[in-house]
């Protein structure tokens, strides 16, 4: 039986006692400390994938490795690493498939599926926005991810599928 996560954006959880707190929660966020450039991930061969439900990490030809990750906050960040550990350590709570519901919608996500089609390919480009992140990789549709509470656990989790 597949689960059923009750899904919720992180946006729609925040709220300010003040414009200030806003601004410095922002300030916060662009900010994020990040090894090294994604620019150095461009252009290479994705070899392998690993995740958690926080974190996803991308082995890359010549050794470089892409992390993306969801923060308690559930802002989405990444890092570049040319010597990583071998390994994501993190929770596994939540299955490789399983159905989201958010108010008024439902979508069947598979993430081993969609992180699996990567490997082989050559990453392309990476966008960081505010709270997500792009990943262009050749000959597939661009993944968008994206951090999303899990509405009966109050957890953060990693949320990443094919966009346009």
């Amino acid at each position: 039986m597949q689960d059923i996560i009750a899904a919720a954006s992180p946006l729609d959880q925040l709220s300010f006692a003040s414009p200030a707190e806003a601004v410095q929660m922002a300030k916060r966020n662009a900010l994020a400390q990040r090894t090294g450039p994604a620019s150095a991930c461009e252009g290479r061969t994705i070899e392998r994938v690993a995740w958690t439900d926080a974190a996803v990490r991308i082995f890359l030809e010549g050794g470089y490795t892409l992390d993306i990750a969801c923060n308690g906050d559930g802002a989405v960040d990444y890092n570049v690493y040319d010597a990583p550990p071998q390994t994501v350590h993190g929770d596994h709570y939540l299955e490789d498939a399983v159905s989201l519901t958010f108010p008024g919608d439902r979508y069947q996500w598979n993430r081993r599926e969609i992180i699996m089609r990567t490997v082989g390919r050559t990453l392309k480009k990476v966008l960081m926005k505010q709270n997500h992140l792009l990943l262009y990789v050749a000959d597939i549709d661009i993944i968008l991810f994206s951090g999303l509470l899990d509405v009966a656990t109050r957890r953060y989790f990693l949320f990443w599928s094919p966009t346009e």
